[in-house]
Formats: structure tokens, C-alpha cells, sequence
């Protein structure tokens, strides 16, 4: 059996009540006694992608997040909104649809009171289904008191509404046998639908040793002058709190100068005014109530362990879960002997009549004052607490979803996502253009066509924004045009590669124009927007820092449509060393780094070293960063044949020249970007001292000039060896480039911080010994396959020259060729392979 959970109302602002609470605690308890079943979660895309995280956080572990479906609509639909109507419909029939496609036995709405004055979204089929539609009831209350919920005629229309759609459901799972005998008492359901299903507390809700310097501190936090007595409930009028202080000013002067009252709840100026104003009423001075705010459960673990009473007054409840949250706890309570709270409560001693002050007063003073009885409510609290747990409450739901999947009529229409396309499409054209304008009829489609999760074919998209807009040469960018040249040659069984980019303010396109003129794979469709869907995967392969923060939009609307986005990560140097990058630099990787953190599903770094250098990174700013729970952090090698990164060809007019010059004497070889970070100056320094010493050799250094350098440039451009023993090849060819790998004898890498290391690779492919700085990612590629050099001085690196010409004298070369190095092709594969994605043909 496939169960679908609907958890909107962990979106919605019911996340911060019970019924959010009561969601996720069952949603949880149906997960984990699910044996033999699969457990599916439904949210909506009408939410920020925020509070979709946060309830994907919850299920970390407990859900795959490839079971988590969010359906795709088009907003706003509130209800209170008249304008919304057809809004509203349209995302009903775009929510049926991704149900449909997602194809469950059973889905259960964990809410049908919302969608009044949010983008609750929830609907049953006005026919019947394979699917069993469930719903959870909490309670009738604004039915039963309509003088008192029900005043506005809007919302009444709204909520008599709901009730009418009640019946089409499949099964109505109550959260009490009192919100049961509610639910068949005053609507058409069939009462054979009706299942009392039963609540219970978090297991964070038990007895607790509290030290007497916790208790202490937790008592200053909430300014608690002395022991007390404790509520808790918003303030609203079932909830009785008016009747509560009456109460309690009532009891003797001895007893409330012992016990203040504690009023354990979120409040409003304008409501503990209210307040204050029945406590004067009834002359008891403001220091006896205790108004706390919003306190967190931890903490109000530990006022329920040190309350002398816990006191419950409410005139009705769909279950009551304070008074049990406070039993589990071990505190002595009482409560109302109202609907649902004589189920919680288990001992008719223990109750009062909430209507009457003189029967509440009168069974507080006896639990204050009666040592015996007192005790008696301490024991009742912990052997009736033990009588609900959301086990037996999950096992319960499981059952009446097991009897109704059994009993389901063989005749009931089969649901298939290709008849349920064509009825959404037909329902949505039954809507009037004053209902559903131009615009709200294309977001509507965009959305259709995201639910569609079955007939969608799912697509690798690889974003390829700056090679689109300028091919710099640079070393990412050979990465870049590598990896997709060997991605357009894969067959990935269930994708299509399509290269996309984006350009700032803009959305991601299809790169059609591009691959056209650089691949030859035409398609006519131009380069037109890309509609993500469920299980399409983003793989940003290049370095688009520039685009941040405005991309995190781009990329949270593509996770919301149900992609995975995944990010390959080069390194992380501006952020390691600022000192060695531009201002811009400097300012745009945090960030991109925390907009990949908060928004991607996984980052791809080129290395171990990188990997674990993110890692790092993000664990010392977990404070300042939103981080995807889910985020994974992987890493791949780099492939190196050269060939198949659509090299660059040509050589220079005096290339003839400069190799001769090359060939006199051995050749030294730095192969990078001319900046801070690569260490040319040290290098260069050593060489001077070398040259000083009349050893004869040559230093080549090929390689644009990069970020502040001009002075190392300047020194460059006037050394008296230039082009004697001191060569710069500044912007040649790969093809000239493998010339001078053929007649250098040594390849020098004095980068302080790398990525990967590239050149040591292809100088490996060359045979070329290595003689490199000793920095993780180098030795993560290197191995013992280099002469190692640590130290920031010229010294140092003469010393390791010198050792490197006596080794070499000595036919004791440490050789490079036993370095492992992956073809272009290989590389490709190893990445595919950090995604996910079927296996490769």
C-alpha cells in the first residue's frame, strides 16, 4: 500500500498550533509503523521554499526526499479573496492532478478547516477514485458555536462548504471520540467512514530531574516569583482563561500569596490588558498572574515538571493535548469535564465543571490543600498518559487505511495521469475568462505541466551561463567545455541532456543557439525557457558567482517544481584567503557559497581536499547560514587528455624560435594564471638567486596575466633574462602548449591553494617530473609522485631546485608517470555518478 501524506498544514500557519504539531507527530508515527508499506509526502508550492525545508528537515532519514512531492498551482488562492475563486479552482485541479500522477492508495489530509486565509489547498474527486482520500478531524467547534465563529457570512459560506464536501471523503480519521460523535452528529458522513484515531503528547514530554540551579534559572527567565499554578490556551473565549482567574482570585488570600498563576502562552498587548482587566475586576493584584510568552518546548518541559498545578479550563476541545502534555510530565492536574478532555483525563475526581467558577475554585483549593488527593493526581497522571502514544494512534490510522483499500469496489474508476490530464484540462477551460484571466491561465498551465510527474521526460540540464556568453580560456572553462562535450556523447537511459544558462534578471533557457554553432545539434525551438519538473536535475558546471544571490530564486523555483539542483564547486579560495582575490571576488563568494548551502541539493567539489574544505567552511557558519539539511557534498577528479577538451589550435609566428631557445639548457615549466595565489614571485626570486649561482637553466611561465599583479608583471616584462632564460608565453594555444610540455624537463607548481591541479596531471601525461609545493590537494594528486617543497621563501625553492638537478644527475628523478589520471570521458562519468540518475548505458 502507497499512502500520500498531505502536510500543507505543516506550510501553513497552523504550523505554529496544535493541528501542525498533531500533523507531524502522526505523519511521523504512520512512517515508522508502516511496515510493508510505502509512505509518501505531499507539500505545496504555493509556500516559501523556506517552510517546504523545514518540514523536509523533520523528515530527515524518515523520507527520502525522492518521496517528497510538491505539487505545483498557481496563487494566490485565500479564499477571503473573492477574486480567488478561480484561482482556487484551478489549484484544486492542479493538486488532483500531481495526486494522479504520484498515483497513491490512500491520501490523508492532515487538514480541511484552512484555505480561508491562505493557500490550503484540498479537494476530493466528485467521482470516485482508486484513491482513498482520508482527512483528519479535529474538531466542529466554529459549527457548533457559529454565534461565535461563525459571525463573518463569507466565512461561514466557506466552512458550511467544507462540511458539505466532508462525505466524498473515503475516510474521516477523529482525533477523539468526541470530534467523532461531533463529525456524525452534524454532518451527512457515513458513519462507517468514522474512525477515532486518538492524539498523544511528544515523547519530549516526560518526567524530568530538574537541578535546583536549572529550576532557578528557567523560573528568573519567565519571572516565576514563587511556585505556581499553570495554564496554558490562547486567549479566545472557549478557552475559558476569564473563568480561570475568576477562579483562581477566589481561592484564600493564604493560597494565592503561595501560588502565582502562570499563564504558559503566546499573547497579544491588546489581550493581556483584556486580562489584567478581569484580574482588577475581581480585585487580585497584577503581581499574582504570570504572563510568560511564547516558550519553547524544552522549556515548557520543565514548567510542567516544576507547576504545582496544572489547570485546564477550557469549554471544549477537539482532544486536549496540554492537560496530557502536563500529565506526562508527572504534574498534578485537572481539568474540564467538557467534550473531549474527560478522554484525556481518565478520573471524573479529577474534573470540573467549567461553567461553574465555584466548581473549578473548589477543586483547585482541594488539589492544593489535600496532600492525599494531590498525590492521587500525581499517579492518575502518569497511569493515564500511558494510555495514549502515537504508535497506537498510527496503527489505528493504518488499519482504517488498510480496511478501506480492501474494500474498495472493483467498479470504481481506475485513475490513470493520462485521463486525469485530459478532465484537468477540460475542468480548467469550464472556468470563465472573468474567473481565470490570460496570465492566471498560462501560470496554470506552467503548473499542470509540472504535476504531469509520469509523462514528464526528465531532462539533465547543464547550466553553462558564462561559456554561453564568453569562452575566457580559462581553466574552469576547459572543465566546462570538457564535461559537455563528453556529456552531448552519453546516453543516459530516462534524460535528455540539454545545456541551459541564465542571465541575470533573466530565467534559464535552453543554450539551442550555442550548441548549434559550436556542436552542430540543431533544434528549432530557439533558445525558450526551461520548465523544471519533478526529477529534472540542474547541474551548474560553471562558475556563476556573479548571478548570486539573484539565481537562489531561479534555483529554489526550480526544487520547488520537484528538480534536483546540483552545483560542481572548484574551490573555495576567496573565502579561505581573501587576501588573494579581488574585491568582487571577495564579496561574491559568500555569497554564492551560502545561496548554494540554502538552496541546492548537493555540491560537486573537483577534490577530496575542496570537499572537505566546504565542509569545513559550512560547519564553522552553520550559525550564519540556512543550509539544506538535505545537501550533499561530493567530489569528482578532473579528466586531463587533452584532446578532448576541444582544444585551442595555432602557434605562434616565433614559436620555431622559442623552443630552440627552450631546448639549450634545462627547462623549468609553470603552467597557470598569473596571480598572487600561484606563487610566481617566489618562484621567479629563485631563479634570480639560481642564475646568480651560474646554474644554467630556463624558467618558462605560460599563462595570462590574472588579478594584481601589475608589479610582478612589470618585473617580468624588464628582467634582463626575458626571453633568454626567462620566458612568458602569455595566451598560446593547447597545441603549443603540448610543444612546450615535450621540451621542458620539469614542471614546477607553487600554488599556496588550488582546486585540483591541473597542469600536474598533464605534465604527469608528458612524463614531466613535478617538483610541487606540499599543500593537500596537490599531495591528493601527486601522491609520492612529486618532489615536495614547503616555506614561503625564494630559499626554499632554490634548495628543492638544486635537489631536483642533483636527483636528475643521479638518474633518481622522483617520475611522475605512476600519477592516476582520468580521460575527459572518465571524468564525465565519475561526476554522473554524484548525481542522481540511472545507470549509464
Amino acid at each position: 500500500m502507497h499512502i500520500l501524506i498531505d502536510l500543507q498544514s505543516c506550510q501553513t500557519e497552523s504550523r505554529l498550533r496544535g493541528i501542525g504539531r498533531y500533523s507531524l507527530m502522526l505523519a511521523k508515527s504512520i512512517i515508522n509503523n508502516a511496515s510493508g508499506h510505502k509512505v509518501s509526502l505531499l507539500l505545496s508550492g504555493l509556500y516559501p521554499n523556506d517552510l517546504t525545508n523545514t518540514v523536509k528537515k523533520e523528515f530527515l532519514h524518515l523520507v527520502a526526499e525522492k518521496d517528497i512531492y510538491t505539487f505545483s498551482a498557481y496563487g494566490p488562492t485565500a479564499q477571503v479573496d473573492h477574486g480567488n475563486k478561480g484561482r482556487t479552482r484551478a489549484a484544486e485541479i492542479c493538486r488532483e492532478l500531481a495526486i494522479a500522477n504520484i498515483n497513491p492508495d490512500v491520501v490523508c489530509n492532515m487538514g480541511f478547516t484552512e484555505g480561508y486565509h491562505g493557500d490550503y489547498i484540498v479537494s476530493y474527486p466528485d467521482t470516485p477514485t482508486s484513491i482513498r482520500h482520508f482527512t483528519i478531524i479535529y474538531d466542529l467547534i466554529p459549527f457548533i458555536y457559529p454565534d461565535r465563529y461563525l459571525t463573518s457570512v463569507d466565512y461561514k459560506q466557506f466552512y458550511m462548504g467544507l462540511l458539505e464536501k466532508l462525505p466524498k471523503a473515503d475516510g474521516l480519521l477523529a482525533i477523539s471520540e468526541s470530534a467523532a460523535s461531533e463529525v456524525k452528529t452534524h454532518t451527512q458522513v457515513d458513519h462507517s467512514k468514522v474512525t477515532n484515531i486518538s492524539s498523544a503528547s511528544s515523547s519530549n514530554f516526560r518526567v524530568v530531574n530538574i537541578s535546583e540551579e536549572n529550576r532557578k534559572s528557567l523560573w528568573e527567565k519567565y519571572h516565576i516569583p514563587s511556585e505556581f499554578i499553570m495554564t496554558i490556551g490562547i486567549v479566545e473565549s472557549r478557552k475559558n482563561i476569564e473563568a480561570l482567574i475568576q477562579a483562581y482570585s477566589s481561592l484564600p488570600a493564604d493560597l494565592k500569596e503561595k501560588y502565582v498563576l502562570l499563564l504558559a502562552c503566546q499573547i497579544k498587548p491588546h489581550d493581556k490588558e483584556h486580562l489584567l482587566g478581569i484580574a482588577a475586576k475581581y480585585d487580585l493584584p497584577e503581581h499574582h498572574i504570570v504572563f510568560t510568552g511564547f516558550i519553547p518546548d524544552d522549556e515548557l518541559v520543565g514548567l510542567y515538571n516544576t507547576c504545582k498545578l496544572f489547570v485546564f479550563p477550557s469549554i471544549h476541545e477537539g482532544f486536549g493535548l496540554p492537560p496530557l502534555e502536563a500529565m506526562s510530565c508527572g504534574a498534578a492536574t485537572i481539568a474540564s469535564n467538557t467534550s473531549s478532555l474527560p478522554e484525556v483525563m481518565g478520573w471524573p475526581e479529577s474534573m470540573f465543571d467549567p461553567r461553574d467558577v465555584g466548581d473549578m475554585t473548589r477543586l483547585m483549593m482541594r488539589a492544593l490543600t489535600d496532600s492525599k488527593f494531590y498525590q492521587a493526581l500525581r499517579e492518575n497522571a502518569l497511569c493515564q498518559a500511558k494510555e495514549f502514544s502515537w504508535d497506537k494512534t498510527a496503527r489505528i490510522a493504518l488499519q482504517a487505511f488498510e480496511k478501506s483499500v480492501s474494500n474498495c469496489q472493483v467498479e470504481r474508476q481506475q485513475v490513470t495521469p493520462e485521463n486525469t490530464y485530459q478532465q484537468a484540462l477540460a475542468s480548467v477551460r469550464e472556468l470563465s475568462n472573468e474567473e481565470l484571466n490570460e496570465v492566471d491561465r498560462l501560470g496554470v498551465a506552467w503548473a499542470m505541466a509540472r504535476n504531469c510527474y509520469q509523462s514528464h521526460h526528465k531532462e539533465l540540464l547543464v547550466d553553462i551561463s558564462v561559456l554561453v556568453e564568453v569562452d575566457a580560456a580559462t581553466g574552469i572553462q576547459r572543465v566546462v567545455r570538457s564535461v559537455l562535450s563528453n556529456l552531448l556523447q552519453l546516453d543516459i537511459p530516462g534524460y535528455r541532456i540539454r545545456p541551459v544558462y541564465c542571465t541575470y534578471g533573466g530565467v534559464f533557457r535552453y543554450a539551442n543557439t550555442f550548441i548549434a554553432e559550436k556542436f552542430g545539434i540543431n533544434n528549432e525551438e530557439g533558445d525558450v525557457p526551461v520548465l523544471f519538473a519533478k526529477d529534472d536535475i540542474l547541474l551548474g558546471l560553471d562558475l556563476t558567482a556573479h548571478l548570486f544571490p539573484f539565481l537562489a530564486r531561479q534555483l529554489e523555483d526550480a526544487r520547488k517544481a520537484g528538480a534536483r539542483v546540483y552545483y560542481v564547486v572548484y574551490d573555495i579560495i576567496p573565502l579561505l584567503n581573501p587576501q588573494w582575490c579581488s574585491e568582487g571576488i571577495q564579496a561574491a563568494f559568500p555569497v554564492w557559497l551560502e545561496s548554494l548551502a540554502g538552496h541546492t541539493d548537493g555540491l560537486v567539489c573537483i577534490s577530496k581536499s575542496v570537499a572537505n574544505e566546504v565542509k569545513q567552511w559550512l560547519f564553522e557558519h552553520a550559525d550564519e547560514y540556512t543550509i539544506n539539511p538535505y545537501l550533499e557534498i561530493k567530489h569528482f577528479h578532473l579528466g586531463a587528455d587533452l584532446s578532448a577538451s576541444l582544444p585551442s589550435m595555432g602557434r605562434p609566428a616565433d614559436s620555431d624560435e622559442i623552443l630552440s631557445k627552450i631546448r639549450k639548457r634545462t627547462t623549468f615549466l609553470m603552467v597557470s594564471t598569473i596571480e598572487p595565489r600561484k606563487g610566481h614571485a617566489q618562484v621567479i626570486a629563485a631563479f634570480d638567486k639560481l642564475w646568480e649561482l651560474g646554474v644554467d637553466c630556463n624558467l618558462v611561465i605560460v599563462g595570462k596575466k590574472g588579478w594584481d599583479i601589475d608589479a610582478l608583471i612589470n618585473k617580468i616584462t624588464g628582467h634582463h633574462q626575458l626571453n633568454e632564460k626567462l620566458f612568458w608565453l602569455n595566451g598560446i594555444s593547447d597545441e603549443f602548449l603540448t610543444d612546450i610540455y615535450a621540451n621542458a624537463q620539469a614542471l614546477i607548481v607553487a600554488s599556496l591553494a588550488e582546486g585540483f591541479g591541473l597542469p600536474v596531471i598533464e605534465a604527469a601525461q608528458n612524463g614531466l617530473p613535478i617538483i610541487s609545493r606540499d599543500i593537500p590537494v596537490l599531495r591528493e594528486v601527486a601522491a609520492e609522485n612529486a618532489l615536495y617543497f614547503r616555506g614561503d621563501e625564494p630559499e626554499d625553492i632554490v634548495v628543492a631546485i638544486q635537489e631536483w638537478m642533483k636527483m636528475d644527475k643521479n638518474g633518481t628523478t622522483i617520475q611522475s608517470k605512476a600519477i592516476p589520471w582520468l580521460t575527459w570521458k572518465e571524468s564525465t562519468l565519475q561526476l554522473l555518478e554524484q548525481l542522481p540518475i540511472a545507470k549509464l548505458k
